[in-house]
């Protein structure tokens, strides 16, 4: 007798238990292959499919409008054909787009506003620093004008005057100002700015700025105060006897010169006029002359000498105030050109600051505008969802719908992200069962498993378990909380094309095979304080058997030893069992015992 038909014969013998005169129920021990296996029902499923969600914001939900029909074959043609599976409701869309089209125009013209002011900000502040540059050059060229080349680049060399020089002392001045603040502020506006779908910034963010105000305490007004820079340079020393070279041909050696050739003049003319007085007092004591005509050389003596004195004053205040007086003011003209060239280029810097500052956040808020008109258009297209693949249309995500709010249909409302239709892959079906805890430690991936489909019980289908969960199912422990059970994929080998998702399917997970191996019904197996019997039925007596249990599975235990082939066990333990017996027997197979049990 074949391995299948002993089973069949067990099978039989299992559903129907013989009757002994004493009408106890009872099973004849039978040899044969065992199959170690774990029956589950449960349904096919899909393992890939596409899930169509909604991508339209809002808290309302949107309405469906039209739909297909469930379990429609989408196919290739249909693809091709943009065939339309689902449309929503894109009114209140449509008047937001309409909006913001109006809110975006009105940002570009700001934007371009902003762009025009910036060019009017950037031609005016270029005026101002050419300007103050050419006023400063021709400052330099007053100084070098007056002292000589060589005598004004030496001095500005050692007192350390130049455009460098004020542009990094303004920029010191400057810093003391801005200390910890103003970094701190800039990182805190750039936190928590708003990112768009890459990495550009929309929209800057400023966390609260109370805490930085507190630490930054304020400038410090001694800090922000201008240096004051004091001269001590003596340029009358230019002017003295043998440094008339160091002049170069400046005004000043010009004008030093004319006063020494006005020196040189008086004095000879002096020496002249005191000839002819020293002359004219000889000729009139001799009496050639006059007194009138003495009188008349005497003044003009006079003269020579006060003008002599003169011109050597002159001289003297020349080399000792004035060329000192004029050379420093045109040095501080030359310093004063220099600040207000640095001065204008710091205000071109701050305007063109505040312009490009305005310009940015007209750009960015012209920009986030643009992305909230985009998204709405994004919204509006996917309002009317097309069919990308062919398949099985199934609504919702395929799993059982028992909320009314989830029930997809013409007229309901769909939330975003909600799942609408799922299209599954035909191609990649799986059976979905629940495998009691007492049984899912046996089971392991890749165990082979027969399948039979409810709707097709006379085609065979083979597959292997893809996966055993690894926690508890919870949607089953809401309604019994003290069963609990793991969700399990057995994948289906092969492609089917009678397969529908949500078929009633059952898979036997083939956990080992038994050759040759007495077997006994699960029910006729006992236990007491952890010692496994059978109870033997031999005529009208009832022998306590202590048995050693090799595997099981849900219908048939296979008995290592205790039992022969052909013996005939009780499925019920009799009441006036006597037990006292068993309780002084060895335990022979609690594991197994306790697993029956169980």
């Amino acid at each position: 007798m074949s391995a299948g038909a002993i089973l069949a014969i067990a099978f039989i013998y299992s559903l129907v238990p013989s009757r002994s005169s004493g009408d106890e129920a009872t099973f004849t021990a039978i040899r044969g292959t065992m199959s170690i296996d774990v029956l589950e029902g449960g349904t096919i499923e899909a393992t890939q499919a596409q899930i169509i969600k909604s991508k339209v914001e809002g808290r309302d939900g949107t309405t469906i409008l039209k739909i297909i029909d469930e379990g429609y074959q989408v196919t290739e043609q249909d693809v091709k054909n943009e065939l339309i599976l689902v449309e929503l409701d894109s009114s209140a869309i449509v008047e937001r787009i309409k909006s913001q089209e109006t809110e975006v125009q009105g940002a570009l013209a700001n934007l371009m506003e902003y762009v025009k002011q910036r060019e009017i900000r950037e031609s005016a502040n270029l005026s101002s620093i050419k300007d103050a540059s050419v006023k400063a050059k021709f400052a330099l060229m007053d100084f070098q004008k007056y002292l000589g080349e060589s005598a004004a680049q030496k001095i500005l060399d050692d007192i350390g005057i130049s455009a460098d020089s004020i542009e990094e002392e303004a920029g010191e001045r400057s810093a003391a100002g801005a200390s910890l603040f103003a970094s701190s502020l800039l990182d805190a506006a750039n936190g928590n700015a708003i990112k768009g779908d890459g990495d550009e910034v929309l929209m800057d963010g400023l966390s609260d700025p109370d805490p930085l105000l507190d630490q930054w305490g304020g400038a410090n007004e001694q800090d922000l105060l201008p240096e004051i820079r004091e001269y001590d340079v003596d340029f009358g020393k230019f002017a003295q006897e043998g440094n008339e070279k160091l002049l170069g041909d400046g005004d000043a050696r010009q004008e030093l010169r004319k006063l020494k050739d006005a020196v040189l003049i008086a004095e000879a003319e002096f020496a002249l006029k005191k000839k002819t007085y020293e002359g004219a007092v000889r000729l009139a004591d001799k009496g050639f002359i006059t007194p009138n005509e003495l009188q008349n050389k005497k003044i003009d003596f006079d003269k020579s000498q006060n003008s002599l004195a003169s011109t050597k004053a002159t001289l003297k205040l020349f080399q000792t105030y004035n060329i000192q007086k004029e050379a420093e003011q045109f040095l501080l003209n030359y310093e004063q050109a220099l600040m207000r060239l640095s001065r204008a280029k710091k205000d071109a810097i701050a305007e063109m600051a505040d312009s490009v500052g305005d310009l940015n956040r007209a750009e960015r808020y012209y920009r986030w505008e643009k992305k909230q008109l985009n998204d709405l258009r994004k919204q509006y297209i996917a309002c009317t969802i097309k069919a990308e693949r062919p398949g099985l249309v199934v609504y919702g995500d395929g799993s059982d719908r028992w909320d009314p709010d989830e029930i997809i249909r013409e007229g309901a409302k769909v939330r975003e992200r909600q799942a609408i239709i799922t299209i599954p892959d035909m191609r990649h079906m799986a059976v979905k069962v629940r495998i009691h805890e007492s049984q899912v430690k046996r089971v392991r991936k890749g165990m082979p498993v027969k399948i039979s489909v409810d709707a097709e019980p006379d085609k065979a289908l083979t597959g292997e378990v893809d996966n055993v969960g690894v926690l508890p199912d919870s949607e089953n422990r809401r309604f019994n909380p003290d069963q609990k059970v793991y969700k399990t994929s057995i994948k289906i080998a092969g492609v089917h094309d009678w397969l529908k998702p949500g078929m009633a399917a059952e898979g036997r997970i083939i956990i080992r095979i038994i050759p040759d191996i007495v077997m006994i019904p699960v029910q006729a197996v006992f236990n007491h304080k952890n010692v496994t019997f059978c109870c033997i039925k031999s005529g009208s007596n009832i022998e306590t058997r202590v048995i050693q249990i090799d595997d099981y599975n849900n219908r048939f235990a296979a008995i290592k030893s205790g039992v022969e082939e052909g013996e005939v066990v009780l499925l019920q333990k009799p009441e006036e069992i006597d037990l006292t017996r068993i309780e002084a027997l060895p335990p022979a197979n609690k594991a197994k015992a306790q697993s029956i049990e169980s």
